[in-house]
C-alpha cells in the first residue's frame, strides 16, 4: 500500500512493551530507492535522542491511529546507538546498528547471525559503547548512498526540457519500503510523478 513519507512524520512508534516515541523522518538508499531506516525521536524536549529502526522491524502500520508497531522492546531501541543528524552517515555506523539489532546487512547477502556470532557482536557493541561513553569519537567514512528524505525536500526537479518544480514528497510501498513515486510541487500545485 502506498504511504506518503511526509505523512509518516509524527506517527507514534509502539514497541512490544509500550510506546517509544515518534517518527522524525526516513533515510533511503539512492542506489535502490529503498527506505533503510526510520528515524525514531525517543527523547523529550530536554533530551532529544534519535535512534534508527529498520522498516523490516515494522509489523503493523495504522493510518487512522497514526501508529506503527515494531517487533522490538522499548529498551532495545532506546539504548541503541543514537545518530547525530549533523554528521555524515557511515557504513561503520550502519554496521554497528545492524550488529546491535542482530540483523543482516542489507548490502550483504550473508546468512543471519548464529548464536556465537551474535554473542561476538554484543561483545563488540559493549566495547564500542565504552568508547562512545569515554567521549572519544571513532573516525567514520560517509556512506554516499544513504540520503535523508528531509534534507533533499525542496530539491529542484528538471525534465528533459527544463525545470518543472520542487521535490515535495515521496510515496512508499509499505510492503517492501521502496520509493514508487515522488510528489513534485509545480507552479500550478502539487502533482505526483513516477520516479
Amino acid at each position: 500500500m502506498l504511504q506518503s513519507a511526509n505523512d509518516l512524520k509524527g506517527y507514534d512508534i509502539i514497541a512490544t512493551d509500550g510506546e517509544i516515541g515518534n517518527i522524525e523522518e526516513c533515510y533511503f538508499e539512492d542506489a535502490n530507492l529503498v527506505v533503510r531506516y526510520i528515524v525514531a525521536d525517543t527523547g523529550n524536549w530536554l533530551t532529544r535522542k534519535q535512534n534508527l529502526i529498520s522498516p523490516m522491524a515494522i509489523t503493523h502500520l495504522d493510518r487512522e491511529k497514526r501508529t506503527i508497531q515494531v517487533n522490538l522492546p522499548k529498551e532495545q531501541v532506546i539504548t541503541s546507538p543514537g545518530v547525530d543528524k549533523h554528521q555524515p552517515f557511515s557504513r561503520q555506523m550502519e554496521k554497528l546498528i545492524s550488529d546491535y539489532y542482530g540483523s543482516r546487512y542489507y548490502w550483504d547477502e550473508r546468512p543471519a547471525f548464529t548464536a556465537a556470532q551474535l554473542a561476538e557482536a554484543n561483545a563488540t557493541l559493549n566495547m564500542v559503547k565504552k568508547v562512545i561513553e569515554s567521549g572519544v569519537a571513532a573516525p567514520q567514512l560517509p556512506d554516499v548512498h544513504l540520503r535523508s528524505m528531509h534534507e533533499i525536500a525542496n530539491y529542484n526537479i528538471a525534465a528533459n526540457d527544463g525545470e518543472i518544480g520542487q521535490l515535495e514528497d515521496f510515496f512508499l510501498d509499505t510492503d517492501d519500503w521502496s520509493i514508487k513515486y515522488i510528489g513534485v510541487d509545480t507552479a500550478t500545485g502539487c502533482r505526483v510523478n513516477t520516479y
